[in-house]
């Protein structure tokens, strides 16, 4: 019996998903507002090398770029995230997988980024985070895989790696550590203990007639 060749097209076909990055990392961006960003310039290599662009008006050329980095930078703030990506991206809520927001000054996990309802790879570390249930929004987001948040001030939580990992049980990995069984089953364990005890009901008295 013959066997009949697989062609390699059939099996892997990656040249839609390598795809250069937006990078705009290290240009001390301080805010998203206006065309801080957008009129920002991408190195000249970076330019060559990207071919997945498409003009959307005389003004603004968009990416299907699946990656956009702003690490590195001096935000503060959400205000005008969700337009700014309107303006980089040709449709941002699913293109876009990866961003790295890390080492910026950002104080808060802003519902907006909700809207990127791809996305897999989430870089948040070195930032200025200080409520830790500002991350439970982010279990909304069911692809996201990879999650870093060390280096902010939340980390200093008891249980912040437990916490991160029951609330968001579709992660794989976790401030570039992998999340293992063990793992899980240590979360597991540590919110068993955490937890509130349940509330007593009030005793129903009968009233004599």
């Amino acid at each position: 019996m013959s066997i009949k060749p697989v062609k390699a097209e059939a099996v892997v076909d990656n040249r839609l998903d390598v795809q250069q990055p937006l990078d705009y990392s290290f240009k001390a961006i301080g805010t998203f507002h206006g065309k801080s960003i957008t009129e920002l310039p991408l190195d000249e290599d970076e330019l060559a090398a990207d071919d997945s662009t498409e003009t959307v008006d005389l003004d603004i050329t968009a990416s299907t770029s699946r990656a956009l980095l702003l690490n590195n930078n001096r935000l503060g703030f959400w205000d005008e995230f969700s337009e700014t990506l309107r303006r980089l991206f040709v449709d941002h809520t699913s293109h876009l997988c990866w961003l790295d927001l890390a080492l910026n000054e950002l104080r808060t996990i802003d519902p907006c980024i909700l809207e990127l309802k791809n996305l897999t790879m989430l870089y948040l570390h070195g930032n200025n985070i200080g409520r830790i249930a500002d991350v439970d929004k982010l279990s909304r987001l069911g692809r996201l895989k990879t999650l870093t948040l060390h280096g902010n001030p939340i980390e200093s939580n008891a249980g912040y790696r437990q916490y991160i990992i029951c609330h968001l049980p579709q992660l794989l990995t976790f401030d570039f550590s992998g999340i293992t069984k063990s793992d899980r089953a240590t979360a597991d364990t540590w919110r068993t203990m955490i937890a509130p005890p349940p509330k007593k009901g009030k005793r129903k008295t009968e009233t004599a007639e």
